[in-house]
């Protein structure tokens, strides 16, 4: 069969089955550090298991998956069910599944699968649809994209000009929506500048209204408070601690301290333009909700910093 070259959406249901659990794979074993992952699929023997991996969750901890892969054009909440059901009771004492589908998933279908991993008893239940997965392939992994549909989004150069462009659009778009009008007789830079105090940030990958934590710690869905709206990113207040400088002028955590020698340290994070895939200011959280692709120890941040104010 032959793949169609398109640009949105992709097509996933014209790759042949083994060839979409092979795209899988390789998804999977780039996201992850793992002791062992290994593809069943393709020998023909998996016992209803595409996947398996042993994933190193923590220096001291492995979290052990079972994943299936359904290459299908649509998927009902009740075939979503059935497939979990029936790998909970082959493999009861394993508490971590992960279902890639190459459709979507209504939203009934994401509430069922909530309510059964809790009836189940089940630690942690994922669902990647045909929409995490195209968000996966165009912003982290643009040579999976050219190796499975031959679609090619262009040469470095023009890369680099569209990222440039994105920067732009993201920066005077933030700060039309989220800062208030400037009042020279304030400082140029600080929360006090933003209509909201909280921002939202929430993984790409994170269908669930639930928050879970990835391996390096980071939850899918948290709060932060917004300090500058900058040409590369948006930098962010993630938690703040009280104490003094001492006489090697280090800062010295004490919420002792009172007076002047008193100190407020900000830890603070950048978050670039690049890794935030979208926005969305008219949620139901009633706060700027921002959605971001997590890349490893830093989750969706490329900077961290503590700082004194």
């Amino acid at each position: 069969m032959k793949i169609t070259k398109t640009t949105n959406p992709i097509h996933f249901e014209d790759l042949e089955p083994l060839r979409f659990e092979d795209l899988a794979f390789n998804l999977l074993y780039r996201q992850s550090k793992w002791h062992s992952i290994n593809h069943l699929g393709r020998s023909g023997s998996d016992g209803g298991i595409d996947i398996e991996g042993t994933e190193i969750d923590s220096k001291t901890e492995l979290k052990s998956w079972i994943v299936q892969c359904k290459r299908y054009k649509s998927f009902s909440p009740g075939e979503a069910e059935t497939i979990i059901k029936e790998l909970k009771i082959k493999y009861p004492a394993n508490n971590n599944f992960l279902l890639i589908i190459s459709c979507p998933l209504s939203k009934t279908g994401h509430d069922r699968l909530k309510e059964l991993r809790k009836n189940l008893g089940i630690e942690e239940l994922q669902i990647w649809t045909n929409s995490n997965l195209e968000a996966e392939l165009y912003h982290n992994h643009p040579d999976l994209l050219n190796i499975y549909f031959g679609i090619s989004i262009g040469t470095s150069f023009n890369l680099r000009v569209e990222l440039i462009e994105k920067r732009k659009e993201f920066r005077n778009d933030l700060k039309k929506a989220l800062l208030k009008k400037f009042d020279p007789s304030k400082p140029l830079i600080g929360s006090h500048r933003f209509h909201d105090k909280k921002l939202i940030v929430r993984s790409v990958m994170d269908d669930d209204h639930e928050t879970y934590q990835d391996n390096f710690g980071w939850y899918s869905y948290f709060g932060v408070q917004p300090h500058y709206i900058g040409d590369f990113g948006i930098t962010v207040n993630l938690e703040f601690d009280y104490g003094y400088l001492d006489e090697n002028q280090k800062f010295v955590k004490s919420s002792a301290v009172e007076g002047e020698e008193k100190r407020t340290i900000l830890k603070r994070g950048h978050l670039p333009y690049e890794n935030i895939l979208t926005y969305d200011l008219e949620n139901g959280e009633c706060r700027p909700m921002f959605y971001c692709i997590y890349k490893g120890e830093k989750g969706p941040f490329d900077k961290i910093e503590w700082e004194l104010e």
